[in-house]
């Protein structure tokens, strides 16, 4: 969160690189989804054992969902700053 706030106080106040902010935003946005996909999706958490139990869980898809649901709250944001 702290660094998506250092890419708005640039972009803020120097609106040419407002393109680059937007790139490191997607940036940021494509390596949580590489990560996601690989722990959740591909049961990497299982084979890491990050989670405690055996199996990936409906808690764990639930939170996954709260955190895009979160990403696309600071989206909005962003979108309106920028």
């Amino acid at each position: 969160m702290e660094i998506i706030e250092d890419y708005l106080h640039i972009a803020q106040f120097y609106p040419f690189v407002s393109q680059q902010v937007g790139i490191k935003i997607y940036e940021l946005l494509k390596n949580y989804n590489s990560i996601s996909n690989q722990l959740i999706i591909l049961g990497g958490a299982v084979k890491l054992q990050k989670i405690k139990t055996k199996n990936i869980t409906a808690r764990h898809l639930a939170l996954n969902s709260l955190c895009l649901s979160f990403i696309i709250y600071i989206m909005d944001c962003i979108s309106k700053r920028i």
